[in-house]
């Protein structure tokens, strides 16, 4: 079982801890009954928009033909601008029905996997520019994917920042990310996102 081992702020962390510690527990409980069981107590009434967004990931994945890798890009779990789009209406509708501010608290922190789908346009840019394989100093970001991208990696990194979120992924920082993000962006240094 493998998760990201380098934090515990990050989206749906909690989850995949739940399940991994129950099923190590006991290997013959239901994936995905724990997976319903944690929802409906870690989210209360604010589960159903939740289960319903991480439901189309996992059905799109699969209608894709996608394939278990670790080292993946969104694209590759089959998350595009649809899955994308509805994460973020999925965790605003759950954040509407949250009824404590814990519970807004933890939808909150879980919407950082729909933020970070909603900016994977300009990760992908900053990473490899595909036709050229490129670095993101040799050609400008298009403004297409600026205009897209950046009100919700803004959001992505404030939520980073609050959540203790430190990396981006096994090698990338979290300010590291940011910094790519500005230059991309073609802030001034330390302008915020």
């Amino acid at each position: 079982m493998q998760a990201g081992g380098n934090t515990i702020g990050s989206s749906m962390s909690d989850l995949r801890n739940y399940v991994t510690s129950r099923l190590l527990w006991n290997p013959r409980l239901s994936g995905q009954e724990l997976i319903d069981e944690f929802l409906d107590l870690h989210y209360g009434k604010a589960a159903a928009p939740i289960r319903r967004f991480i439901n189309l990931v996992h059905d799109n994945a699969v209608k894709k033909g996608c394939t278990k890798n670790c080292f993946a890009t969104g694209a590759d779990y089959g998350i595009d601008d649809a899955v994308a789009q509805a994460g973020l209406q999925a965790f605003a509708e759950a954040m509407d029905l949250a009824d404590s501010d814990e519970i807004r608290r933890r939808v909150e922190q879980a919407s950082l996997c729909a933020y970070r789908a909603a900016a994977e346009d300009a990760w992908q840019w900053i990473w490899w520019i595909p036709e050229e394989k490129a670095r993101p100093q040799d050609k400008p970001m298009p403004d297409e994917i600026i205009r897209k991208t950046r009100p919700h990696a803004k959001i992505l990194f404030e939520l980073c920042d609050k959540y203790g979120v430190t990396m981006w992924d096994e090698q990338v920082t979290i300010e590291k990310a940011k910094e790519y993000f500005r230059q991309a962006y073609r802030l001034k240094d330390k302008e915020p996102i």
